[in-house]
């Protein structure tokens, strides 16, 4: 369990780092007026989360309100000398229409259960993410809570199956 733990909270803060600097094509069209930011469905908010925020209007566009993700300008995450070039990035809804009992099934850092509720009452899903290097290395999966807010999906935070 504490493995979990750890794998939930390191996959977090990784994530947190790589949001928009991974990179990305914009030419998506779907963006809602946000750049490369489309918040029609649980994937593609994840995937602009990951690859689309330029800028904070970007974050908070994406980002639910009660989620713990705070954006931190200026970090590159990716493009040092000697890394591995990212080949292909998946994003796929594992599980859909989950409600407040549902994800008490889940490990979600920094949410608290008030907080749960307010998410719990629009539409909840667990978006699966994995990153697959240049070379057929890939990582493991990452299990992502993603929920509407003011009818648009929107990251919340790694959510690990306890």
């Amino acid at each position: 369990m504490q493995r979990r733990q750890f794998i939930a909270a390191a996959g977090s803060v990784a994530a947190v780092g790589l949001a928009g600097c991974i990179g990305g094509d914009d030419d998506n069209g779907d963006n809602g007026g946000n750049g490369g930011i489309d918040t029609s469905s649980a994937d593609a908010a994840l995937e602009s989360y990951l690859t689309g925020v330029e800028d904070e209007d970007d974050f908070e566009a994406v980002v639910h309100s009660e989620s713990p993700l705070e954006y931190r300008e200026g970090e590159e995450a990716n493009g040092e000398e000697g890394e591995q070039e990212i080949d292909e990035q998946t994003y796929e809804i594992i599980e859909e229409d989950l409600d407040e009992d549902d994800l008490d099934d889940y490990i979600i850092q920094g949410i608290e259960d008030e907080e749960i509720e307010t998410i719990a009452e629009g539409d909840v899903a667990i978006v699966e993410y994995t990153v697959e290097m240049d070379g057929g290395s890939a990582t493991e999966p990452v299990d992502w809570l993603v929920a509407t807010e003011d009818d648009e999906w929107q990251v919340v935070e790694v959510a690990t199956e306890q």
